[in-house]
C-alpha cells in the first residue's frame, strides 16, 4: 500500500557563450500524491456508479525559466579597449539581465486514480492538465513573467537602476460539474532608483560627517483581473500604483546615525464603472547612537545604545462612482507616534533596557481621536546548555 509519493526533476544549463554574454535555462518539475483511507472513497464512473477507490489527491508544477546576463563592461574591454570613448561609455553600464518564466501547476483532489508518468514529470500543456481520466482539476493555471533590469553608474557616485516585468496569468477553479476562467495581469514599469554615496573629503566637514548615502525610488504597477460571464462578457477589476519614496542617510562622527525617509503613493481602483482613490503620505526619522552616561548617575560595562524616532502617517480615501465627476471622501486616518528606545549589554549573556512612546491616531471621518502613552522595561537573558561536539 503506497500512502505518499513525492518526486522533483531539476535540469540547469549555464554555459556562458562569451566572457560578456552568458546565458541559461532552468526547468524544474514537482509531483505529490497522497492516498487517504480515512476520507470517503471516491467512484471510478460518476456519482452513483462503478467501483469504490481510494481516495487520492495529488498535484503537480512545471516551472521553465530562460534568461540572459550581459556585461556591458566586459564587452566594451574586449571590443573597444579600456582607454577608447567607447569602452568609457559602455564600461559605466551595469550587468543587464533579461528573463522570461512560464510556470504551470494543477491540484487534483478525491480521484480514484494515479496519474500517468507524463503528468508526473510536468508534461504537457494546461489543457491537458486541467482534466484527466474525465475529471476536472480543483484548480490549474499558466503564468508569463518576463522581467529586465538594467543600471548605469555615474560619476561622483550616482548609480541609476531600472526595472521592467510584465506577468499574465491564466487559472481555471472547479465550479460545480465545470470550471471558472480568471484572467489576471501585472504590469511595472516605469520603476527605478537613483542613488547617490559620498565620504566627504573636505577637513573641516569630515571631522563631522562621515557617510552620506541618499536614494530615491520611483514605480508605477497596473494590475488587473477579469472574469467571463457565462452569458457572454465579463467583469474587471484594475488597480494602478504610483509611489515615490525618497530616503537620507547620514553617518556623524562617533557612530551617529539619522536617517530621514518620505513616501508618497496613490492606489486607483477601477471596479465596473467606479473608482477609488487612496492617498498615503508618511514621513520616518530616526536617530541612533551610543553613549556612556556619567558614573555619578550610573555604573554600566558597556555603552547605552539609544534610538529616538519619529514617523508621520496620512491615509485618505475618496469614491467616485459611474457618472459622477466628483470624487467624495469616504475616511482619512492620521497618525503620529514619537519613541524613544535605550538599552545595554550586561556580560556575560543579559541585556536590558527602557522604551518609552505616544502615538496619536485620528479617523477624521468619525470625528475621533485617540491617543497612547506607552513606558516599557525588558530583560533579555541568554544562554546555552550542554556543549556541542
Amino acid at each position: 500500500f503506497e500512502s505518499a509519493r513525492r518526486s522533483l526533476t531539476t535540469l540547469s544549463i549555464t554555459q556562458p557563450l562569451a566572457s560578456w554574454l552568458r546565458p541559461r535555462f532552468l526547468t524544474t518539475a514537482s509531483f505529490s500524491m497522497a492516498r487517504d483511507p480515512n476520507r470517503a472513497p471516491a467512484r471510478l464512473e460518476g456519482d452513483t456508479a462503478g467501483a469504490f477507490a481510494l481516495a487520492t489527491a495529488f498535484s503537480n508544477s512545471r516551472r521553465n525559466e530562460l534568461g540572459l546576463t550581459i556585461d556591458w563592461a566586459v564587452l566594451a574591454q574586449s571590443a573597444f579597449g579600456e582607454t577608447s570613448l567607447a569602452g568609457r561609455v559602455l564600461g559605466a553600464l551595469v550587468p543587464s539581465d533579461l528573463r522570461t518564466v512560464r510556470d504551470r501547476q494543477s491540484v487534483y483532489d478525491r480521484t480514484g486514480f494515479t496519474p500517468p508518468i507524463w503528468y508526473q514529470l510536468g508534461l504537457g500543456g494546461l489543457d491537458d492538465m486541467r482534466e484527466l481520466a474525465g475529471v476536472p482539476a480543483v484548480s490549474a493555471s499558466e503564468s508569463f513573467l518576463r522581467t529586465a533590469t538594467a543600471g548605469l553608474s555615474l560619476p561622483l557616485g550616482l548609480r541609476v537602476g531600472v526595472v521592467y516585468e510584465d506577468q499574465n496569468r491564466l487559472a481555471f477553479t472547479r465550479s460545480g460539474a465545470g470550471q471558472t476562467e480568471l484572467r489576471s495581469s501585472r504590469r511595472e514599469w516605469p520603476s527605478g532608483s537613483l542613488s547617490w554615496s559620498w565620504a566627504p573629503t573636505v577637513p573641516l566637514l569630515r571631522d563631522a560627517l562621515v557617510f552620506v548615502n541618499a536614494q530615491v525610488q520611483y514605480r508605477e504597477r497596473e494590475t488587473g483581473s477579469e472574469v467571463p460571464f457565462a452569458t457572454g462578457g465579463r467583469s474587471g477589476v484594475r488597480t494602478e500604483e504610483r509611489a515615490l519614496t525618497p530616503l537620507l542617510s547620514l553617518t556623524w562622527l562617533h557612530g551617529v546615525l539619522t536617517s530621514f525617509q518620505y513616501s508618497n503613493s496613490q492606489v486607483v481602483d477601477l471596479t465596473n464603472g467606479n473608482v477609488g482613490r487612496t492617498d498615503q503620505e508618511t514621513w520616518n526619522v530616526n536617530v541612533n547612537f551610543s553613549w556612556r552616561p556619567p558614573s555619578s548617575l550610573i555604573r554600566l560595562p558597556n555603552d547605552l545604545r539609544t534610538q529616538a524616532r519619529f514617523s508621520v502617517s496620512d491615509v485618505g480615501r475618496c469614491l467616485q462612482t459611474a457618472g459622477s465627476g466628483e470624487c467624495t471622501s469616504v475616511s482619512f486616518t492620521g497618525r503620529r507616534e514619537w519613541g524613544l528606545q535605550a538599552d545595554t549589554d550586561f556580560p556575560p549573556n543579559l541585556t536590558g533596557g527602557l522604551s518609552a512612546s505616544y502615538l496619536v491616531s485620528e479617523e477624521r471621518h468619525f470625528d475621533r481621536k485617540f491617543s497612547q502613552l506607552t513606558f516599557t522595561a525588558f530583560i533579555q537573558l541568554s544562554f546555552i546548555s550542554g556543549e556541542i561536539r
